[in-house]
């Protein structure tokens, strides 16, 4: 996954690399710096020694064959109108990763600790330097929120989406009525099959006087919809979205990273016709695709999903989907906000 979101001790994630803060003293990164230290306390050495030979940030420090390296990048202190100076920052460090061969980049909520930058403004920053990073270069950002204060702000974004899910969700509530109609349907499962079958033809009988006459076919057909498309095409979820993506006009490199999905994942499915993605990744393209919900739906039932009103994360998706917002980095901010599975994997 490209971008994704956790909580969790930055120096524990697993990574090639990951961000640390810092200021022109390589002393003052707040909370990153003093894990860092704490457990590899000879990188503020190279990493001063490098700094002294190169005189400019970022500041890229190895830290052994079986250890992530670390990459310092330099965070000016708040002034109240500096949020483009931070991600540019952030950017950098993000390059700086890339340019030595590190794939997989962890990043702290830069600026939000020692340097005084409010959380949403340090928010806003590191996912406008992720998006326009992630446009350009094949990477996997970890974006780790490492204090509750910065997790609060994020769980505090989406108080339309808590009001949404509380509206919409259907909570299983099984009564004696519904437990006989589970043993009716068990006992059903266990019918011979020609009775099944006698069943079927019994039940479906008064259906067949109400079939239109053959000359009803004859008129014109009516331009046939996006949604119609994807339920009677006769092909799998792979050719399916393959065919979408044509249909969109967008490249594939396009249409997977909005889809918040790598190039290796995307290529297994172009590969495979037989393909069957996770339900986050037939998701993710639903969004790519700017998909409406009923075609959002036929596209998930080529994958043998459906969206649920019993599951919290599809209610949340649903949300953004109705709203038409595809917006795949906001959708997996909110999810992580209410500790649901991000889209992507």
């Amino acid at each position: 996954m490209p971008l994704s979101f956790i909580r969790a001790d930055i120096t524990r994630v697993e990574c090639d690399a990951f961000a640390v803060p810092t200021d022109i003293s390589l002393s003052g990164g707040g909370n990153v710096e003093a894990s860092l230290f704490g457990a590899c306390p000879e990188l503020r050495l190279k990493a001063a020694s490098e700094y002294e030979r190169t005189g400019r940030f970022p500041v890229y420090v190895e830290n052994g064959a079986d250890r992530p390296a670390a990459v310092f990048t330099y965070v000016p202190r708040y002034n109240g109108n500096n949020e483009k100076n931070l991600e540019a920052c952030v950017y950098s460090a993000l390059l700086c990763a890339s340019e030595h061969g590190c794939d997989r980049i962890a990043l702290p909520l830069i600026g939000a600790g020692a340097n005084g930058f409010p959380v949403g403004a340090a928010f806003s920053a590191a996912i406008g330097a992720c998006r326009a990073f992630i446009e350009r270069n094949d990477a996997d950002i970890t974006l780790v929120i490492y204090d509750r204060p910065s997790y609060s702000y994020i769980e505090n974004l989406f108080g339309d989406v808590k009001q949404y899910i509380s509206d919409n969700e259907i909570k299983p509530q099984i009564t004696g009525r519904e437990r006989g109609a589970y043993n009716v349907f068990a006992y059903d499962a266990l019918m011979r099959p020609d009775t099944r079958k006698k069943a079927r033809m019994k039940s479906a009988a008064p259906m067949l006087g109400s079939v239109a006459a053959p000359e009803a076919y004859e008129c014109e057909p009516a331009e046939q919809s996006l949604d119609d498309y994807i339920k009677n095409v006769d092909r799998g979820f792979s050719e399916t979205l393959l065919d979408l993506i044509d249909k969109s006009g967008m490249t594939d490199v396009q249409c997977y990273k909005r889809a918040n999905v790598d190039r290796k994942l995307f290529s297994k499915i172009r590969s495979s016709p037989d393909y069957r993605p996770k339900k986050s990744t037939a998701l993710s393209f639903c969004i790519a695709l700017r998909l409406s919900l009923d075609e959002t739906q036929s596209l998930l039932e080529k994958a043998g999903y459906t969206l649920s009103k019993s599951d919290k994360r599809d209610l949340i998706v649903e949300y953004f989907i109705k709203n038409k917002n595809y917006d795949i980095f906001s959708i997996n901010e909110a999810l992580f906000a209410f500790d649901q599975n991000l889209l992507g994997v």
